[in-house]
């Protein structure tokens, strides 16, 4: 079962990020990243966790 880490990138932007960077995308704010997250996870307690450490998505 797919786990998300949610945070910003360096230049602000909110990330959901899957955790074997499978998945995942830029979004508009916290709260629609966290609704992708919760949705991909099947709303799964404890798959979605916030980051205080910058994230980047690897193109």
């Amino acid at each position: 079962m797919p786990s998300y880490i949610v945070g910003q990138d360096g230049q602000g932007r909110w990330i959901a990020l899957e955790s074997h960077g499978l998945g995942g995308g830029y979004f508009r704010s916290r709260e629609a990243a966290f609704q992708y997250a919760v949705a991909e996870t099947g709303r799964r307690a404890g798959a979605v966790r916030l980051s205080a450490e910058p994230l980047r998505i690897a193109l």
